[in-house]
């Protein structure tokens, strides 16, 4: 079952993965971002669980987006 986050209006996101290089050095590196749809394809994978040491945190306008617990 795919992570999903209701904001306070009461729309739903689903969070997804998607692995990217980096221009600089050319390294691999994961990406997580929430849609409003399901993705699920070669280059996006639904997330079922939040990844570790995240938490999903919701801006002014209602987006939720993930941010590191310090």
């Amino acid at each position: 079952m795919q992570y999903t986050f209701s904001n306070s209006k009461g729309d739903a996101y689903y969070l997804h993965q998607r692995d990217v290089l980096l221009r600089g050095n050319g390294q691999a590196h994961t990406i997580y971002f929430f849609a409003k749809d399901q993705r699920n394809n070669d280059v996006v994978k639904p997330v079922e669980n939040l990844p570790e040491n995240m938490q999903v945190v919701e801006t002014k306008t209602g987006m939720p987006v993930l941010k590191k617990i310090v």
